[in-house]
């Protein structure tokens, strides 16, 4: 049962660092996470085993749902502040180029005053 568990916790980190999207992330936490996913089926053998194998597995299978929660947490994350520093970019983006019309509009109109006085 460690083997099995070492095996999905792999796989499951694997496509962690494949995850290109948060809809990969969340498919990712339902297949290894949610109640029918592949550690609660591991969890629901637990009954089967002797009292020293459950809290060895027991405590091997709850470690690794910590780290993999962890691990989906941390590139949620990196999802959200991309997408966050993206729009943020954009925003700036807009916002500097409004301030760079407001500037060339006041420059136009001090030049053209300027050109009416000497000309």
């Amino acid at each position: 049962m460690k083997e099995q568990l070492e095996k999905i916790y792999s796989d499951a980190v694997a496509d962690i660092e494949k995850a290109s999207t948060v809809k990969d992330l969340e498919d990712i936490k339902f297949k290894y996470l949610s109640r029918k996913g592949e550690f609660n089926e591991i969890k629901k053998g637990l009954k089967d085993l002797s009292v020293e194998d459950k809290k060895i597995v027991g405590s091997l299978a709850n470690e690794i749902t910590q780290k993999l929660e962890s691990s989906i947490s941390e590139k949620f994350k990196l999802f959200y502040e991309k997408e966050l520093n993206e729009k943020l970019q954009k925003e700036e983006g807009e916002a500097g180029r409004r301030k760079l019309s407001q500037y060339t509009r006041l420059f136009t109109v001090v030049l053209a005053a300027f050109q009416s006085i000497i000309f």
